[in-house]
């Protein structure tokens, strides 16, 4: 069988969309029934150069197809003067159309390109991908929400395309919402339900969408987050690393809710603690997005050697930040996945929220923990070093009595992925004819 996987991660500069991406392309291609895996990329150096196993393609044929207006040709630039209520409408108007004349639609989308042989190529590359594909693979990721509309509407449209085809489809390591958007919860309720797998990442927050949604079903798994896979094997192959230092992770994406005002006092209450407790400060970057490099949140505002600066200064793969994280007693992070990468290795974590995007985040891990192991705290609260410090000498003092469950819980999550993806060729197997599954 051939499997298309897509990701929340496209240009690899955020590890916890990197990981994610690496753990499913891992469990996926060893199955002696994959012979070939292709994963969609805006990095496909970077992909090969990462050893991981699958080939790169190339994100651009994709969006030539789903870009929204993009069948409608020389009148796309209209949708930036005409009303939003419009846009919607035009929008939904032009999936229908894709949906219900394939043919039609990818006529006009190619006139586009006649004098635009490179734009073709990748079209047709990516068209031709799609159809060479048996099944659909979505790895983790907490982007089907209200803040990542786009990305979601592409992730779900391309569902659609390879459902029409009854071909398929299986989503991993889902963080679901939230999601208020009428559009995007009437996509959610059209694609989910007919998916073969749903693995989400929490028991939450997650489910608490679907069920608003009325989308049920045997196949919805709660398996926890894929990244916790990595961090398991991990563990499991490297002695214990001594762990002395504070990790620090402030999140100021767009997304995030916090500025760079409340960034700098959190990060300069946290250095002072730090100071006060003779501990070192280790970044943990999870980001290294333009726009969201969690590296330019704290550099200003800490006294971090240089030289542990330059060890971060660009982006890392999964297994060096999860060696960063392992060298922290403390986890201070803005960042979903610095938590994740902390308490899977039984280190306790301060999470940093502003809002509810990363509340849900946080509080579905924390649920996923046992209720132990995170605190979550709102930088505008801690208003003094005194603060900080207390924060974190409650969770050091904690860290000993939680670390065995929150290893144990790490486990059972790590298992309950893998079995997941196991358990993806039994439901093919109730989904596809054994002469379509020989096909390829």
């Amino acid at each position: 069988m051939n499997i298309l996987l897509e990701n929340g991660g496209h240009n690899r500069l955020n590890v916890g969309d990197v990981v994610m991406t690496d753990v499913a392309a891992t469990l996926l291609a060893a199955n002696d029934r994959v012979k070939k895996l292709r994963v969609i990329t805006s990095a496909p150096d970077a992909y090969q150069s990462s050893g991981i196993a699958g080939e790169p393609l190339g994100v651009k044929g994709k969006r030539l197809y789903l870009c929204e207006w993009n069948t409608l040709g020389p009148l796309r630039p209209l949708r930036k003067i005409v009303p939003l209520s419009t846009r919607e409408k035009i929008s939904i108007a032009e999936e229908k159309f894709r949906r219900n004349h394939p043919s039609l639609a990818t006529a006009l989308i190619k006139s586009r390109f006649i004098a635009r042989p490179n734009h073709a190529k990748q079209f047709n590359t990516f068209l031709d991908t799609v159809n060479d594909s048996d099944i659909l693979c979505i790895s983790g990721g907490g982007n089907l929400n209200d803040s990542f509309l786009d990305h979601a509407f592409a992730v779900l449209e391309l569902a659609e395309i390879f459902l029409a085809q009854s071909k398929p489809v299986a989503f991993f390591s889902q963080g679901l919402g939230p999601a208020t958007n009428p559009r995007l919860c009437e996509k959610l309720k059209s694609v989910l339900p007919r998916c073969t797998l749903i693995g989400l990442r929490d028991n939450i927050v997650s489910t608490k969408l679907l069920n608003q949604l009325e989308i049920q079903g045997d196949h919805i798994k709660i398996t926890g987050d894929d990244a916790i896979v990595a961090v398991n094997d991990f563990m499991d192959s490297n002695p214990q690393i001594t762990s002395h230092s504070i990790g620090v992770n402030i999140r100021t994406a767009r997304y995030a809710g916090m500025d760079q005002q409340q960034a700098s006092h959190i990060s300069k209450m946290i250095a002072q603690a730090a100071a006060d407790l003779n501990m070192p400060i280790q970044p943990v970057p999870i980001s290294w997005q333009q726009g969201g490099n969690d590296l330019d949140s704290i550099s200003d505002a800490m006294d971090v050697d240089d030289h542990i600066f330059k060890e971060v200064a660009n982006p890392l793969d999964p297994i060096s930040v999860i060696k960063l994280t392992a060298r922290c007693k403390v986890v201070f992070t803005g960042s979903y996945h610095a938590a994740v990468f902390a308490l899977a290795q039984g280190i306790p974590v301060i999470a940093l929220s502003t809002s509810e995007y990363y509340d849900t985040k946080f509080l579905g891990l924390l649920n996923q923990f046992g209720n132990i192991g995170l605190t979550l705290v709102r930088p505008a609260e801690v208003h003094t070093p005194q603060e900080a410090r207390l924060v974190l000498t409650q969770a050091i003092e904690n860290a000993p009595q939680n670390k065995a469950a929150l290893i144990e819980h790490a486990k059972t999550q790590s298992n309950a992925s893998k079995a997941l993806y196991q358990s993806l060729w039994d439901a093919i197997d109730q989904t596809i004819p054994a002469t379509h599954s020989n096909t390829h």
